[in-house]
């Protein structure tokens, strides 16, 4: 035997610690693993597979980001045409600004397009359903504070998931 082979042989454990080879896991540490697997295949699994409630997540974030570009425009008075390009319209399908707003982009067919547009695409079940605005639609001022918007307006994206957009009186857009 070599003197490296003498030197490991000699080695003792850690405090607290030992090498028996005997030693496993017990049967309550087993199950308890097994019921933790158990809980994350049956709550998280299903939605790693499955798309539901995303796509309203995404709508939700287009929508703030959209709607806070809108207010900046007014605020900064970049509109062409008036008032157009600071007046948000919301249908089921598509919120997006007045129809006399500047296009900025067109389509592979040389379809107008606008930059800011949030549409539902036609495979996703979801829908947009306001509350608080006079006739589903309200309008920017140059302070960025929504006009035809009761206290506050509520854009709410329907789907699995339910979520609302909040424009408060004071201009404050966000998720609730």
């Amino acid at each position: 035997m070599n003197n490296k082979t003498h030197y490991l042989l000699k080695c003792k454990p850690l405090a607290g610690f030992s090498y028996n080879a005997g030693k496993g896991f017990t049967i309550i540490e087993l199950v308890l693993v097994i019921v933790l697997m158990g809980i994350l295949a049956v709550t998280v699994a299903p939605k790693m597979f499955n798309s539901d409630g995303f796509e309203e997540h995404t709508y939700q974030a287009e929508v703030i980001a959209t709607l806070r570009s809108i207010q900046l425009r007014a605020m900064q008075q970049t509109s062409v045409g008036g008032n157009a390009c600071h007046t948000v319209i919301v249908s089921t399908k598509l919120l997006t600004v007045d129809a006399n707003c500047a296009v900025n982009k067109k389509n592979a067919n040389d379809q107008a397009l606008n930059d800011l547009d949030v549409k539902i695409d036609e495979g996703h079940n979801v829908t947009f359903v306001t509350s608080g605005m006079t006739g589903n639609s309200f309008t920017f001022d140059s302070n960025g504070i929504p006009a035809n918007c009761s206290t506050p307006c509520n854009i709410t994206i329907i789907g699995s998931d339910t979520l609302t957009v909040r424009i408060e009186s004071q201009g404050y857009i966000h998720a609730i």
